[in-house]
């Protein structure tokens, strides 16, 4: 068998495939549900497959397969599927259009909501890399921290045609009254003599905090 994959290529055995023919391949698919008995990938798989069976007759290289959201939508009953398997003529067990748990496309305003009662209840400093969980839970300002970014690609989503905004009258907590207290010197310093700069992972860490905090400095 022929390499021909990209990614399994030596250096010179990419350049000399591309040498005796000048040809790449890119497989294309979507990542959608193609009923409960196929992969999620299907579509990318089979022309993954395809390729790599041209080019170890025709030659060539086959490049990295690239995966795509779905390629059409369903509306049934107010509802919209997106990427779903709802022709299910001809199958030897037909089954009603309906949506995959923990789809990538499609996000219950319950779930959101739940999302916001789960933030309530956690703790400050939950799975932090340094500091313990504290008894205090996170702050309104936090929550709605960790909730804008979900509102802002919902709103992109609905402007753009491209699903519902399940954020929509979903009431995020008010932000948190008070004044923001930067860090004094004696605390950054306390921060700084977390990382072990005699060990590969303090100094690939080290940097990134420096990082922040000039982008603070610049900012205030």
């Amino acid at each position: 068998m022929k390499k021909v994959l990209y990614e399994e290529l030596l250096p010179e055995e990419c350049v000399q495939r591309i040498q005796e023919m000048p040809v790449a391949y890119l497989p294309l698919g979507t990542l959608e549900w193609h009923g409960p008995h196929m992969p999620l990938g299907a579509d990318g798989i089979q022309s993954k497959e395809l390729f790599v069976r041209v080019a170890e007759k025709v030659g060539g290289v086959v490049l990295p397969m690239l995966f795509m959201g779905p390629d059409r939508v369903f509306n049934d009953q107010g509802k919209s599927f997106y990427g779903m398997d709802i022709n299910t003529e001809g199958a030897l067990k037909t089954y009603c259009v309906q949506q995959m748990k923990g789809s990538a496309y499609w996000m219950e305003k319950e779930l959101f909501q739940n999302y916001i009662k789960y933030l309530r209840k956690r703790p400050k400093f939950q799975n932090h890399p340094f500091l313990e969980p504290s008894s205090e839970l996170l702050s309104s300002t936090s929550i709605r921290t960790y909730c804008r970014s979900i509102k802002v690609f919902a709103n992109f989503c609905k402007d753009n045609d491209y699903g519902h905004d399940f954020t929509y009258k979903v009431k995020l907590p008010n932000d948190d009254a008070g004044e923001i207290i930067p860090l004094y010197q004696s605390e950054v310093q306390q921060i700084d003599k977390l990382f072990n700069l005699k060990t590969e992972f303090g100094l690939r860490n080290w940097p990134a905090v420096s990082s922040c905090y000039a982008c603070y400095l610049s900012s205030v």
